[in-house]
């Protein structure tokens, strides 16, 4: 899976189809390939993962 900002070509693309939002319905045979092509070139964005605290050693009485 790829994660890309918004205000991309991602998004260009579906307001080139009239879309104000991301809608992975309108894509058909001709469009796909071009988004396809969009999304190879879009830069992906990095999620941060948070790391659970305090979880790892609930319940455990150490002597």
């Amino acid at each position: 899976m790829k994660y890309v900002q918004r205000n991309t070509n991602i998004e260009a693309f579906f307001l080139n189809m009239g879309e104000n939002t991301f809608n992975p319905l309108l894509l058909n045979q001709q469009n796909l390939k071009f988004f396809l092509n969009e999304l190879l070139i879009a830069e992906q964005t990095k999620m941060n993962t948070v790391k659970k605290v305090g979880m790892v050693n609930r319940g455990v009485n150490p002597f």
